[in-house]
């Protein structure tokens, strides 16, 4: 074993001495709670470069953020981690402080205006991080703190959007009893419902909206269509949500035609079935759909114009990157089967997770007891609880960490750490790669805190 001091951590060369893989460790802290998951108290970036934690003392706190580009931020008051964001490129970080006073949002290290209540949960950084919102209240009002300025909200909002450029921000508000969208300070048609603001990656903003007793769909403040409320299977009325393809060039939603849903690309109409399932993905490049059908007491698999082969159940509905492959999982009587590019593929236990790298390749997740995971069919071990699954970017090479804290490279396993501390409950990034290397953060048995860095 070799120690060395590097940027105030304690960097550490292990050899497992039963010839199992050498990896870096650099202790970042300690976690000695007994009740609580490390998960809570550390906060991994989305490319697993950087970990934020807070040491709070008498009256202050301080914000160490390791790895790539350290930091450390003082603020008085306590800090909080929980609903804190990370920017996409892990550059930049959000989170509470919390006075006696009231609440405040800081943002690498500087905080905000002052409020009663600050949330983070309806805070949301522009795709380059360049640009932060958050919503913040005092008393009955709402305001709205853009790049660090307080200005004043359209009623009561919801969770404001940047546009991929970042050059437009949007958000649906309620006031005087309807609903409405607010696209750069300026309030758009109200109407009695509004669900399912987004963008497109083209910069086109859409959303759904119910006028009584229809829906509409509209995008960039013109409606482009219109149709009748309809029930799903369950008899609760269905929210025609947009959905748009990859590059952002297709748009799709589903109507009623007659008393039957339908799926409409591009303002197109598909087949009508008698029910419709909560999956609907789009190619990533022609923007066609893809779907679960429900018809004559079939259950079937739509990919365009094809209908597939009826199952008892179907989910995971995937699309490869390129769009050059598409799976799912079906149950045929009580086999579970991978149905890849139209072949079916029997299983032995419960499938639940499909991913597709690279290259094309194919990694899949197994429960069986414990979890079997399949690197383009074939059985690479049975690991417990594992979970989640990542390619490198160019396909060489697929990890899995699992719940019980081990990390699996390759078919190679990394054991002995008590957890494995994820990006968010929300979004569990664990395992990631990066220059030649596979990152994560984790808990050891002797309650330190380590990043860690797996050579290729």
């Amino acid at each position: 074993m070799m120690l060395a001091l590097t940027l105030g951590a304690l960097l550490l060369m292990q050899a497992p001495p039963d010839g199992g893989p050498v990896v870096k460790e650099t202790k970042i802290s300690e976690w000695k709670d007994p009740d609580w998951s490390a998960t809570t108290g550390f906060l991994v970036s989305p490319d697993g470069s950087r970990v934020a934690h807070a040491r709070c003392g008498k009256g202050d706190c301080k914000l160490f953020v390791s790895g790539r580009e350290p930091k450390e931020y003082r603020l008085k008051g306590t800090v909080s981690l929980m609903n804190a964001k990370w920017s996409r490129d892990s550059r930049r970080i959000a989170f509470r402080n919390l006075t006696k006073a009231g609440e405040k949002i800081a943002v690498d290290g500087v905080a905000g205006p002052q409020f009663e209540s600050a949330d983070l949960n309806n805070a949301t950084f522009s795709e380059d991080g360049s640009r932060f919102v958050y919503l913040g209240t005092r008393g009955d009002k709402t305001h709205i703190v853009v790049d660090g300025k307080e200005g004043p909200a359209v009623g009561d909002p919801e969770t404001p959007i940047f546009s991929p450029d970042g050059k437009r921000m949007a958000y649906q508000t309620r006031f005087d009893g309807k609903y409405a969208v607010v696209v750069d300070g300026v309030p758009q048609r109200a109407y009695s419902f509004v669900t399912g603001l987004r963008f497109g990656a083209d910069g086109r903003l859409a959303y759904s909206a119910r006028d009584w007793e229809e829906w509409t769909i509209v995008v960039d403040g013109q409606e482009i269509a219109r149709f009748p409320k309809r029930t799903d299977s369950s008899g609760s009325e269905a929210w025609p949500v947009p959905i748009f393809s990859k590059d952002g060039k297709h748009l799709a939603w589903v109507a009623p035609e007659g008393e039957k849903p339908t799926v409409v690309v591009d303002g197109k109409a598909g087949k009508a079935y008698d029910g419709l399932g909560e999956e609907l993905v789009l190619h990533p490049t022609d923007g066609h759909a893809a779907y679960i059908a429900k018809d004559m007491g079939k259950t079937f698999v739509v990919n365009g114009q094809d209908e597939g082969k009826p199952y008892n159940e179907i989910h995971s509905l995937t699309f490869s990157p390129d769009g050059s492959r598409f799976g799912y999982f079906a149950l045929e009587g009580e086999i579970w089967k991978l149905v890849l590019d139209g072949r079916e593929e029997p299983l032995k236990g419960y499938p639940f997770r499909l991913l597709f790298g690279p290259e094309g390749h194919t990694l899949m997740l197994v429960r069986v007891g414990d979890v079997e995971i399949f690197l383009d069919g074939k059985s690479q071990g049975i690991y417990a609880r594992a979970g989640t699954a990542a390619f490198s970017p160019d396909g060489k090479h697929w990890a899995v960490a699992t719940e019980q804290g081990d990390v699996v490279l390759d078919g190679k396993e990394k054991t002995g750490y008590k957890e494995i501390i994820c990006e968010t409950a929300e979004k569990p990034g664990c395992v990631f790669f990066h220059d030649g290397v596979l990152r994560f953060t984790a808990h050891k048995e002797d309650k330190s805190v380590v990043m860690v860095e797996w050579p290729l």
